[in-house]
Parts: structure tokens; sequence; C-alpha cells
């Protein structure tokens, strides 16, 4: 592979350059909001991208005054970011920032630089970086490398500390995992993640991952990556805990839960851990563990809809489906009078009945700009597509628009030449409080509009591209 030229791009550079690969439709404006990568030089470093593009025969990303277009496909074996990339500022800190999360130990510079750079040249660098994140929690950097318990420091100045870490991570988690996961991470990604494993004592992350998979797609009271990403998160950082990993009297109520048919299938899940990780798992951890499942369910179960109560995961897709074909059918009149143009898109939902219930007013109304032809779990999705004929395939429909109340975006791997829309569903402000309904309907309805502008843009720039 002849990439060497690509040692000059920097991360945040080669994640944009893999979005808008995997995606096929980016939103300027939205690419670089941050400011951390500028338009004229990404533009600069197109050229370079699309000679590569071109001498593999992957096809070309074209660039409007609005958006970024992709027309080929995605392809895992030449598309492999390995090579040494910049760590950029901001992606050592957020790194910084989760080894102080999760590790008992205190940051080492040295031992961290040789693992970013290969060697200790750019000690001051790590240490600017270190100070930096200590300033931002308040805490004095000498105070921090002469503590005896620099985790117990870190604790006492994050207010909710658990909370906070727990979300952190899952975060981390769901922007970088899937990707290692399945081989196409930057070095950066790998990093992390090797560092994460490291810092909390876990021996195969991997194999943790598929055996709980395998315990949702069995257990099936879990629909969306978030819910699946929490689970995941509190395992990962409680199962070597030894505070709460422990020897502890069970509660009869407990005694009775060890004769559940979902208990004894987490349980079949946590000796598959315990044999892998070589450690015990007590049964006070395994109840805890499913407790927290419980009330996941529970929930969601008490969710209305109408006239509909939810005894079952998944009569929420049969009412979201039944929603949007009766308001579609109730508009199509209207919409045949106005020659509405729209185009068709599939739904794929990565919601939770309690979100489904929150937010089923506008979601329906997604098909006041686009003809929803088919409405799918995300986890469904994938093996439905793949059953298609190639025929139908390129004939079912034109876009897919995802629909989710998490950044789910680096979970999916698009390895079809269809576009993808990602559409986040968002009830709180930055700060955390709650936005008031209006608000929130008009951010949805205007992020709709920015959509369907954008998918009807690649319609018209694609068959410019073919013929």
């Amino acid at each position: 592979m002849r990439w060497n030229f690509l040692l000059d791009f920097n991360y945040d550079e080669i994640e944009l350059i893999s979005k808008i690969l995997n995606f096929k439709i980016i939103n300027k404006k939205d690419a670089f909001e941050n400011k951390i990568i500028t338009e004229k030089n990404f533009s600069e470093k197109l050229k370079t991208v699309n000679n590569m593009l071109n001498a593999e025969k992957l096809g070309q990303i074209v660039e409007t005054k609005e958006y970024l277009f992709f027309f080929g496909k995605y392809d895992k074996k030449i598309l492999k970011w390995k090579e040494v990339f910049k760590f950029l500022n901001s992606m050592r800190k957020e790194m910084i920032y989760l080894f102080l999360l999760i590790s008992s130990k205190k940051f080492n510079i040295m031992r961290f630089g040789q693992k970013i750079w290969g060697s200790n040249e750019n000690r001051t660098t790590l240490k600017s970086d270190l100070r930096s994140v200590l300033n931002g929690l308040d805490i004095d950097y000498k105070k921090y490398m002469s503590a005896d318990e620099p985790a117990e420091l870190i604790k006492l100045k994050i207010n909710k500390f658990e909370k906070v870490r727990q979300e952190y991570v899952k975060n981390i988690l769901l922007k970088r995992w899937e990707r290692v996961y399945n081989g196409i991470a930057s070095k950066p990604e790998i990093i992390e993640m090797e560092m994460l494993q490291e810092e909390l004592g876990i021996k195969n992350l991997y194999y943790i991952y598929e055996v709980l998979e395998e315990f949702f797609n069995k257990y099936g009271r879990m629909n969306s990556k978030g819910e699946r990403y929490d689970f995941f998160t509190y395992l990962i950082l409680n199962f070597k805990n030894e505070k709460i990993n422990c020897r502890k009297r069970v509660t009869s109520s407990g005694v009775r839960m060890k004769e559940e048919d979902n208990f004894r299938l987490l349980n079949e899940l946590l000796g598959k851990i315990s044999v892998s990780e070589e450690i015990k798992i007590y049964s006070y951890f395994k109840f805890k563990l499913y407790k927290y499942l419980l009330k996941r369910e529970k929930a969601n179960n008490e969710i209305m809809y109408g006239s509909y109560e939810i005894e079952d995961y998944r009569v929420a897709e049969d009412i979201l489906r039944e929603n949007i074909e009766k308001y579609q059918g109730e508009k199509e009149i209207e919409w045949n009078n106005k020659e509405v143009e729209k185009i068709r898109v599939v739904m794929v939902y990565d919601l939770e009945n309690t979100e489904i219930s929150k937010n089923i007013e506008n979601l329906r109304k997604i098909s006041e700009f686009m003809d929803i032809i088919g409405v799918y779990r995300f986890d469904n999705f994938k093996k439905e597509y793949s059953d298609l004929s190639d025929i139908a395939k390129e004939d079912y429909f034109d876009y897919i628009l995802i629909v989710s109340n998490d950044e789910i975006q680096n979970t999916v791997i698009n390895y079809s030449e269809k576009p993808i829309s990602f559409l986040k569903l968002n009830d709180k402000e930055s700060n955390g409080k709650k936005k008031s309904r209006f608000k929130k309907n008009a951010e949805f309805y205007n992020n709709l509009k920015i959509m369907d502008n954008m998918m009807k843009e690649y319609g018209k720039m694609h068959n410019k591209e073919y013929n």
C-alpha cells in the first residue's frame, strides 16, 4: 500500500475522511464547526485523498459549497488507517482524562509518551497536556504528582464521580470500540482502547464484547446501542472492583431471582467471563447486574402509546410503523395535490420504548419530508438488508436514515453504496437541563429540513457523476 503521504494528515482529518467515505454525505457546517479542521486546508488535502481513491478505483469525494459527497464503496481491506498519524492535542487530553477516571495509578508521562510516539522526546508536551486537564479539575499539578492516592484526589474533585465516569467511558466506547473491534481504527483509537483494557485489568475485551452481544440477542429486552453500551460499560468498570464484586449476603428476593430464565442467561454469560478473565464473580454482583437489567426493562414496559400498553419490546416497532403508515395515509392526498417530491428512505431506529413514546409525534412527521418505505430496528436492519438481492438493494430505497438518542455514528460501518444520514433526538441542553417541548420540536423540524436538502443535493450530484 503506497500511503506514506498520509502521514501529513492529523487524526481529526483522517476521522472526517473516514466519515465521508462511510456515510457518503456530510454537512460542511457540522464538519468544521469545532474549528480544529479548517475548510481551506481540508479542501487542499482532498486532492491527495482523491488521488489515492482514484488509484484504488474506489470513486471520488466531491465538494460543493455546503456538502461533501462520496460516490463509491467503503472498502475494509484498503481503508484501514493504521499508519502513524499525528496525535492532536484534543485526542491526547481525552486519553489523559480517561486515564484519570479509570486508573488507580498515577499518570506516567514517560510510559504514556512511549505508547503514543514510541519515544520520550515529547515529555514537555505531555506534561503540559496533563497540567491542562488537571487545571480543568481544579487540581494542582504538584499536589497530584506527590499524592499517595491520586485516584482519591480525582474522585473528590469530580461531583457525582461514578455517574460522570460511567457516562464518559460509555461515550468513548461508542466512538472508538467497534472501529477497533472491526479492524478499521486509527492508531490513536487502538492505543486508547489498549490503555482502557490495561488500566481496568481486562485480559480480553474482545471476548467480553462478543459474549455480551450474544447475551443481548438472546435476552431480547434492549433495543438500543446506548442501553447496551450502558450495561457493557458498567460491567467492565466494576467486575474487578472488589468493593462491588464482593462476597456479600444475598437477600431472599435475590434467591428467588435465581430461578428466572433471564437470570440463568445472565449467569451463563458471567460464567464465560469469569473463566476468560480468571476472576471470581460473586452472587452479590450478579444480582446487582440483573437488577440493573430489570430496572431498564420495567421503565420501558410501563410506557403507554395511546390505547396500547406495552408488554413486549417488539410491539414498539409495530406501533412506530403503524403510526408512520397511518400518518402517511392521512397526508397522501395533500402531498399529491402539492406534487411534493420526496426521497425514498428506510428508517432505522436505535431507540428504547421510552424514547419512541416521547418522540412519536415527531418521528411520524419525518414522512412530511421523506417517503418512509420501511421501519427497522437497528440490530435487525443489517440482516434484513443482506437478505435482499442486489437488484432489490438498488431499487428498494435511496437513503438510510438512522434515528437515535446516542452518538452511535462510529458503530455504523457502511459497506453499501447507499448514503446514510444520522438524526439525533436530543431533549437536553449542553448544561444538562431539559429543553422545552417547543425548542425540541423546532430543532427536530429544522434538522429534518437540512437533512432533506442534503439528500436531494446528493441525488443531483450522483446523477451528474454517473450520467
